[in-house]
């Protein structure tokens, strides 16, 4: 991902197309600017009136509790042939949660298990081999 623009480059923007009046393309043409770029800025000067670039996350990160694993631990452990979509319905049915996919997949992996086998040797995959 390109650095954000320049401030100076955002004010000169700011200024001809809000105060001058010149539509944003003309003037990201006159200031060498990417036309998808100048829009962003002018729009994100619009709502929020500021000139500072948005911040560049993307999206919020969410993090799993002792509480969260032990919960999933058991959604795994009562069904291990669940998919990644259904032990993320589960989690949000059981504690509300709303983790994506990934997440789960993530934290089902941290958990020691691949695949829906039982990788040997953690101490999490030795409580799910059968008895």
């Amino acid at each position: 991902m390109p650095p954000p623009l320049r401030r100076e480059l955002r004010e000169r923007l700011v200024l001809r197309v809000v105060v001058r009046g010149e539509t944003v393309v003309s003037a990201a043409r006159e200031l060498c600017i990417v036309r998808s770029t100048a829009y962003d800025v002018v729009h994100h000067f619009l709502r929020t009136g500021s000139i500072e670039p948005t911040s560049r996350s993307h999206g919020p990160t969410t993090s799993f509790t002792a509480e969260d694993l032990d919960v999933l631990w058991a959604v795994v452990n009562d069904n291990n042939y669940l998919h990644v979509h259904e032990i993320a319905a589960e989690m949000r049915m059981r504690v509300g949660y709303n983790a994506s996919e990934t997440t789960i997949w993530r934290m089902v992996h941290h958990l020691g298990l691949t695949h829906k086998r039982v990788r040997c040797g953690t101490q999490a995959g030795a409580a799910a081999l059968p008895h």
